[in-house]
């Protein structure tokens, strides 16, 4: 179906600004970050349950249907995300979620003056490294910073970083894997020297 792009826009817009606002409101930053990682679950589920999203997409089913679905699903979630969630799967804005996410990311950024830094490490981060992180970031980007550490146990060791969609990469996996593409090309030039 084709949309009009003005159209979208304002109702990303709005969206975000009206969560964000509603957030803060309710329970501040705290509240934000929360519902922020939340968000991100929920458009990660829908990539991976196609069933959940034809139910969303169906228009056999009236749009206080969808708005329960959502509710029903993600039960355990902050209340207003789930309304405002709801209400985008009720109107058929739910295609829009990935944007209003990052539109979300940006308010927070903007209005609120927190950053969200996604941290990955194989253990937990300890709270020298912790105050190390914001300090960095609130000197970088004046900003307060939120951490938002995940365990991951895939990796070798080190950390992955994100934030405001720059990714810094000092795991042991991607230390390796530079350090492989250093000998490689020595190596190439080595035998074009010969």
């Amino acid at each position: 179906m084709k949309t009009n792009r003005l159209v979208d826009n304002k109702k990303i817009e709005f969206y975000a600004d009206a969560l964000a606002t509603a957030l803060h409101d309710n329970g501040g930053k705290d509240d934000l970050v929360t519902a922020r990682e939340q968000l991100r679950f929920i458009i990660r589920y829908m990539r991976t349950k196609p069933e959940f999203i034809a139910a969303v997409h169906d228009d056999s089913y009236a749009g206080d249907v969808k708005n329960g679905l959502i509710h029903n699903v993600f039960a355990d979630f902050n209340p207003i995300l789930l309304d405002v969630v709801g209400v985008m799967a009720e109107r058929n804005d739910i295609d829009l979620i990935s944007r209003v996410y990052r539109r979300f990311d940006e308010i927070l950024s903007e209005k609120y003056d927190l950053v969200t830094v996604d941290v990955q490490t194989y253990v937990e981060l300890n709270d020298d490294l912790r105050d190390l992180i914001k300090n960095k970031v609130k000197n970088e980007l004046g900003k307060d910073a939120v951490l938002n550490e995940r365990i991951n146990k895939n990796m070798l060791g080190g950390i992955i970083m994100s934030v405001q969609g720059k990714r810094i990469d000092a795991s042991v996996r991607a230390q390796l894997d530079r350090a492989r593409i250093v000998l490689k090309k020595n190596n190439m030039e080595v035998k074009a020297s010969d």
